[in-house]
């Protein structure tokens, strides 16, 4: 018998960072099936880029309050 989604999903993200993002290019993978290997392995590094800046404090960041603001601003009828 198949385990609940939200079990499986529960177990997963008690893995490690590194983990899920392996696991995560994994799955993307199988649905893409023949994709470009390096421009798969350039995102994971570019994901990894962005993690650590945002971590190191060199990333500006916005609430998503800040960003559906200026996006309404942008798209006015």
């Amino acid at each position: 018998m198949a385990r609940p989604l939200e079990e499986i999903e529960d177990e997963l993200l008690a893995l490690p960072e590194t983990s899920r993002a392996e696991l995560a290019a994994r799955l993307i993978h199988s649905l893409n099936g023949e994709a470009d290997a390096n421009a798969e392995q350039l995102w994971v590094e570019e994901a990894k880029r962005r993690a650590d800046a945002v971590r190191e404090g060199r990333a500006e960041l916005y609430s998503v309050a800040e960003v559906m603001q200026a996006l309404r601003g942008q798209f006015k009828p």
